[in-house]
């Protein structure tokens, strides 16, 4: 009678045996690199480029910003209240249907009253 291993397997299988656990993981277990970073090509990180600001609507505690930005797949609206991003959409052909996206999203946070809107007039900075 055969002994059982702590594998699950009795001792007398051979290691060229279909069950045997040796078999199984030496096709499965790849070399680790000695070298860091990895050879061959990088993945570059993500691209986000800011294009524009389309509105600013002005809490209490917070601002909403809605801003164009380029990446890797396309053009993006993201609409941020304070720091946590609440929408987000992708438009691969150009800026035109995100405007419509962000003026929508503006008159219904204005519905809500949860923001207002100031409009900057021509003699005030940038950075007022």
């Amino acid at each position: 009678m055969r002994r059982q291993t702590g594998v699950g397997f009795p001792s007398g299988y051979p290691r060229s045996h279909p069950l045997s656990i040796w078999r199984a993981s030496r096709g499965t277990i790849p070399r680790v690199a000695d070298s860091w970073p990895p050879l061959g090509p990088q993945k570059q990180p993500a691209r986000l480029e800011h294009i524009r600001d389309l509105w600013v609507l002005h809490g209490i505690q917070s601002k909403c910003v809605a801003g164009l930005y380029r990446n890797d797949y396309g053009i993006e609206l993201r609409i941020d209240l304070g720091n946590e991003l609440i929408e987000s959409r992708l438009s691969r052909f150009g800026e035109a249907p995100l405007v419509l996206i962000a003026e929508e999203a503006k008159q219904n946070l204005l519905t809500l009253g949860t923001c207002t809107y100031r409009r900057r007039s021509h003699n005030q900075t940038i950075a007022s």
